[in-house]
């Protein structure tokens, strides 16, 4: 008894300020847990077999060799992504030869994009020169990125995929802390007036090369966003900054080498021989990008989480301003970053164009744009301070609070029915995850033992929807099954129907 009222004293006691942390953590707990569980399940899928065999098979005795034949072979014939390549066998490797590293690669890299996601966003507000008291919002926006991103959608084909992580999430957590440690240097060169430690321009540089090798698609975006960046420092300081300029330099050197490279245009026209429109390209683009767009409003948690950095915006200190000018720029800028998400996917598509971004390619998309929305929110609050002279009052307060139950109230079932996080605590609750992750194992061990040089699998285990399959289909082949079968040395692996 005394124990409950010692429970219910501290509930009495806590601020508002206090329960909005709590409920912030809760729900950040909810988006994160069930996919770090997940990830530890995570099954070999389609292009998984095509890279194990391809680094297995690749000329060399040593694996350095290997990975340096595999890009120079893949950057004329196929695949120009060299950072990807490097990254993505050296890890294939090692999980032909324990399983199940597949898992842990896939946790890894989710820590990677957490600690990036925490620290761009640090950075990012350093840049902006908020006061030390206002550091609260730097978590929030995190949260409102984070929960809303993960926490509603689920990208199975880049969270429980191993290729695909690595080509898109992956490619992300680089260009954050790329970007990041642009802005490091600059502020430690600013601290020591220009005696900042210069090693840490080894870590960018490299990193800066890397990540222009990493993903066409979420290289174009960074780019652009180092070159307002670069672009800034030139109007503040009337001069090339090179904390900036150098690992911009580099990423804008990676990408070119990346984009303009044989394998890309070999790739493309295997898909469409008639070359590439960019005009179309760029119509398809905007199209596409205020469709998503309109898309991600029906997310309640990003409506949530746009509402929160509205207010912070307002109640942010009197020194932070904005004027109508850069509140413009900053929405046209954003407009563009998430224009620019598509553009390369859908030049690839250019002479049809398509209905809507892979779930792969839409995960890129949805991380631009919901950075992109928190920061326009957060901006229009603080222009609205400043243009109407809002402060924060009780009443503010108020209301915040009552839009933010009415969207809670009148969206309660999708927030909790449709939510990832949900079906994905649901799968692992019943045993669905790991039971598959049981089942396709026990189909690779059949295929790797099987006497027979043509192997037949006689049902495939049913796949939670929000996790990544493994698949093979009834046509020997098909190429899903061919990246199969080579893989483990059989003339053909199908299933029965």
């Amino acid at each position: 008894m005394k124990s409950i009222t010692h429970f219910l004293d501290i509930i009495k006691s806590l601020k508002r300020r206090d329960v909005c942390y709590i409920i912030a953590v809760f729900f950040l707990i909810l988006t994160i847990i069930p996919i770090f569980i997940a990830s530890g399940y995570a099954v070999l899928s389609a292009d998984d077999f095509s890279a194990m065999r391809i680094i297995r098979d690749a000329e060399g005795s040593i694996l350095l060799v290997k990975i340096i034949n595999t890009v120079k072979r893949l950057y004329f014939q196929w695949s120009a992504g060299y950072g990807g390549i490097i990254i993505e066998f050296t890890i294939a490797w090692f999980v032909m030869k324990c399983r199940a590293l597949v898992g842990i690669s896939l946790i890894i890299s989710f820590i990677i994009l957490l600690v990036s996601l925490r620290l761009f966003i640090k950075c990012f507000m350093d840049y902006f020169n908020i006061k030390s008291g206002e550091r609260h919002i730097s978590f929030w926006a995190f949260v409102c990125i984070l929960v809303p991103f993960l926490g509603f959608n689920a990208y199975p084909e880049v969270m429980y995929w191993f290729v695909g992580n690595l080509s898109y999430d992956l490619s992300i957590s680089i260009n954050l802390l790329v970007i990041s440690f642009m802005m490091i240097i600059d502020k430690k060169n600013r601290d020591t007036n220009g005696k900042g430690k210069k090693w840490l321009y080894i870590p960018a540089v490299l990193l800066a090369l890397l990540m222009g090798g990493m993903s066409i698609q979420s290289g174009l975006p960074a780019c652009f966003f180092m070159l307002i960046l670069n672009l800034d420092q030139i109007r503040r300081h009337k001069r090339i900054v090179p904390a900036y300029a150098i690992p911009s330099i580099m990423a804008v050197i990676g990408y070119a080498i990346h984009v303009f490279a044989p394998g890309n245009f070999v790739r493309h026209d295997t898909l469409d021989s008639t070359g590439l429109h960019p005009l179309s390209a760029v119509h398809y683009s905007i199209y596409t990008t205020a469709d998503e767009l309109s898309a991600a409003f029906h997310n309640p948690y990003l409506l949530i989480g746009l509402v929160i950095m509205l207010f912070l915006g307002i109640k942010s200190s009197k020194d932070l301003k904005i004027s109508g000018y850069k509140f413009t720029f900053t929405l046209i800028i954003s407009f563009i970053m998430m224009v620019s998400t598509c553009f390369t996917v859908l030049l690839g598509y250019s002479a049809t164009g398509i209905e809507a971004l892979p779930v792969r390619c839409l995960f890129v998309f949805d991380f631009v744009t919901y950075t992109c929305l928190v920061v326009c929110a957060f901006a229009c609050g603080v222009y609205i301070k400043r243009w109407s002279g809002l402060s924060v009052s009780p009443d503010l307060k108020v209301a915040t609070a009552a839009v933010i139950v009415a969207i809670a109230f009148t969206h309660a079932s999708v927030m909790f029915s449709d939510a990832s996080w949900k079906n994905m605590l649901s799968d692992i609750a019943h045993g669905k995850i790991s039971d598959y992750n049981k089942s396709v194992n026990e189909i690779l061990d059949t295929i790797e033992n099987s006497p027979e040089a043509d192997v037949v699998i006689d049902t495939l285990p049913e796949c939670p929807e929000s996790f990544n399959p493994f698949f093979i289909t009834s046509d020997p082949y098909d190429w899903y099954n061919t990246a199969v079968s080579d893989y483990y040395g059989k003339n053909s692996v199908r299933t029965d129907h």
